[in-house]
């Protein structure tokens, strides 16, 4: 919720905002669009306990993301 809340103080400033976010279900993969122009990518990942992801598979989602990067002309990443 705070990552939406962000975002869409940020859209109403003018900038354009795209969510990278892991995906620990099947059902929820992909893009998703929401309110005010938000889009969402899940990204599917392995996890290890409790919604903590396995390392290496930061490694592995690095070419996803720099797809991401260059499709949607990104200028500047944060990231947790």
């Amino acid at each position: 919720m705070h990552m939406y809340n962000v975002a869409q103080c940020l859209i109403n400033l003018g900038h354009k905002v795209i969510v990278i976010s892991s995906s620990y279900s099947k059902e929820r993969t992909g893009i998703r669009y929401l309110s005010n122009g938000l889009k969402v990518y899940h990204i599917p990942s392995q996890v290890l306990y409790s919604q903590t992801s396995v390392p290496d598979t930061v490694c592995l989602r690095m070419p996803i993301w720099r797809n991401i990067f260059i499709r949607e002309r990104i200028q500047i990443v944060h990231g947790h």
